[in-house]
């Protein structure tokens, strides 16, 4: 038999001959960053001003919600076992759920009470840490008397009737109590036991303090009563609050950042703006995330050698960085479409650095037309009955910018919705274009004149005007003649055959008014509906490298964790790891990447004898003594396993106590 035959499939260890005989590894090249002086100062404004929109934005969209909120708290409460409840359904957008609740916090503090306390699930586990919570926010005033004297309460001391013999020495009986608000900000998150030994706790107490809770809930306020016995949803005074979606808000952030906001010299491509929105979309609704991931895209751009022209005039530029703008893909489409005169580019370093400035004036000109153009087509389909393209803009505008979209059938089928329109609809849709077309003179002053023909119409008392095209009346009067004998089908046939060809044409004025709106319209968006990305230099301006983003925002876990097992001198920053080879086994491995490159040559079943055995020669080496205790060896592999086993390789089998199954194949 040969060396590794055997009755059991096993695991084995193959050494090599001599440490001398190994192939010096080629070392890998690392790629030195490009030093772009001005991207900190370029990315901190944009930093700057897409925060100051985000939170001007929230809280536009908070003000409506914390004002109810804030009503309700100055409401009066009765002495009663009846717990006033306020529950908040804020979506499922909970990465975003901090800010309103801070911000709710302050206001609470600000307008009505200062007795409020702001608890999350994930720092407390039981009730006395949450009561203790609960107690000593409550306790803590804004005077330095008052915070004194609670932090020199213990924590054992913190504890309801203590918070109840202290709140009666605050105020009086005859004064008026302000409220104490407990907040739960992540409702469904709590363990049903905790919250119900809460709230019977808060309920023994609610007669003698004026408790009021608010609830954050991520579903529905049936979450409360599948969560609560009726027992104690009985004494509950539910009111509903809810807030704004968090489509709604993604869609003003990206009007207000990407779209419409000019001071920003940096836009997303067709594919990274996609793909962004998936991750809202699919992944978390979260419109911080988003604006990260936005953030990385600008810091990757600015970081790359297209991205320099957005700090640095054109002047300014070297030859080599020239040689760098000459590369891009659509400038070599741009002088390929005519050779013969634009090869003198490839050469003229000043001819080039004047068309350069003329494409990046285009560029300029014609992402600004298009997103004016992208805003008149969202605000005309948000008045047809059907919506061809979404009901939000930044549908519209990844539909536009992904695509020739005046070719599309969406683009066909609004026309044809807009040919159906009557005069009110038709008169509506274009004061919405004249609101929004302020800075195009021509549209706005050819809609304006089509408006005002409309009104005038609309104005006259005397019915539409009757064009008629056709013969003379004489040719009306007289009647048809047929030749032979007809049936009464037929004869109803040529009669309207007949009528058909002598009827007169006709068309009415509002018909003529609106054909040229529509071809005003269409004229319009073929100009202006242009995807900028097909101009040259684009990439100086958009971004639209979706493998880089979706490699560092969407990591693919498995990959990346076998990766670091296979490859540990890449991410430990080891040279004498970076010297291993893909198939080598030495023992300056980690544990767990020496158990690892083992596990990947067996089969479904591992034998965890053999694996040990194979394990230990590899950490022994070929010196075949002990090195150390076997029994810490023993211990090592075991902790080893357990961590593949906890990262998903491996598990237990059912079929053999002393094997494990392989639960990953290949991709490595």
């Amino acid at each position: 038999m040969s060396g590794t035959d055997s009755l059991s499939k096993g695991v084995f260890s193959f050494k090599k001959a001599s440490p001398s005989s190994r192939k010096s590894p080629k070392k890998k090249l690392k790629h030195s960053p490009v030093p772009v002086p001005n991207a900190p100062f370029l990315y901190h404004d944009i930093k700057s001003i897409t925060g100051n929109i985000l939170s001007r934005l929230q809280k536009s969209s908070f003000d409506s919600v914390i004002s109810e909120v804030i009503s309700f708290l100055g409401q009066p409460i009765s002495k009663s076992t009846v717990i006033s409840t306020g529950v908040i359904v804020t979506g499922v957008n909970l990465p975003d759920h901090g800010d309103f609740f801070s911000f709710l916090h302050q206001e609470i503090r600000l307008k009505t009470t200062n007795h409020v306390a702001h608890v999350k699930s994930s720092s407390i586990t039981t009730l006395k840490a949450l009561v203790a919570s609960i107690v000593k926010q409550l306790m803590n005033q804004n005077n330095s008397k008052e915070e004194n004297n609670s932090e020199e309460l213990k924590r054992r001391d913190l504890l309801f009737p203590v918070f109840q013999s202290w709140y009666a020495n605050q105020y009086s009986s005859d004064e008026s109590r302000p409220p104490c608000v407990i907040i739960l900000e992540d409702f469904e998150s709590f363990g049903e036991s905790l919250l119900q030994e809460l709230l019977y706790n808060v309920r023994e107490y609610c007669e003698k303090l004026p408790f009021i809770l608010l609830m954050g809930v991520a579903t529905s306020v049936d979450s409360v009563h599948r969560a609560l016995p009726t027992n104690l949803t009985s004494n509950l005074s539910i009111r509903k609050f809810s807030s704004q979606s968090s489509t709604q808000t993604f869609a003003e952030v990206v009007d207000k950042v990407i779209i419409s906001n000019e001071k920003v010299p940096f836009k997303l491509g067709d594919k990274v703006f996609k793909l962004l929105f998936d991750i809202f979309l699919f992944h978390d609704f979260s419109i911080n995330n988003f604006l990260s991931g936005y953030r990385f895209c600008l810091l990757e751009h600015l970081t790359s050698n297209i991205g320099k022209l957005l700090m640095r005039s054109v002047s300014q530029l070297s030859h080599n960085e020239l040689e760098v703008y000459r590369r891009v893909r659509s400038f070599r489409k741009y002088v390929e479409d005519d050779i013969s005169s634009r090869a003198k580019l490839l050469i003229d370093d000043d001819e080039f650095r004047a068309c350069l400035k003329k494409c990046l004036k285009q560029l300029e000109a014609s992402t600004n037309g298009f997103n004016k153009a992208v805003e008149i087509m969202h605000a005309i389909v948000m008045n047809l009955q059907r919506n061809p393209i979404g009901k939000y803009l930044h549908t519209a505008y990844l539909s536009a910018l992904s695509e020739e979209f005046c070719e599309t059938s969406e683009y066909k089928e609004v026309f044809q919705l807009l040919g159906f329109l009557e005069q009110t609809d038709l008169q509506k849709i274009i004061n919405k274009i004249v609101e929004v077309a302020k800075d195009d003179d021509n549209l706005e002053r050819s809609l304006s004149t089509h408006l005002t023909s409309l009104k005038n119409l609309k104005n006259n008392e005397t019915p539409e005007e009757i064009i008629f095209e056709s013969s003379s009346p004489e040719k009306i009067d007289k009647p048809i003649e047929f030749k032979t004998r007809l049936s009464r089908t037929q004869w109803q046939e040529n009669l309207k055959e007949n009528m058909m060809k002598e009827r007169k044409k006709i068309a009415s004025v509002y018909e003529g008014i609106r054909s040229d709106v529509l071809s005003c319209l269409h004229h319009y968006f073929i100009e202006n509906l242009k995807p900028p990305t097909t101009l040259p230099f684009h990439e100086v301006k958009f971004f639209n490298n979706s493998a880089s983003v979706k490699r560092h925002l969407i990591g693919d876990h498995r990959l990346s964790i076998q990766a670091a097992l296979s490859y540990p001198g890449d991410y430990l920053e080891n040279d004498d790891l970076m010297k291993v080879e893909k198939f080598e086994i030495p023992p300056i491995l980690p544990d767990i990447s020496i158990a690892f490159k083992l596990y990947s040559e067996c089969g479904k079943l591992i034998n965890l004898y053999d694996w040990l055995q194979c394990w230990l020669s590899v950490i022994k080496g070929e010196n075949e003594k002990d090195e150390g205790n076997d029994n810490v060896l023993q211990a090592r592999f075991s902790q080893a396993v357990a961590e593949l086993q906890f990262l998903g390789f491996i598990k237990s089998s059912r079929r053999k106590t002393d094997h494990v199954s392989r639960l990953t194949w290949g991709a490595y």
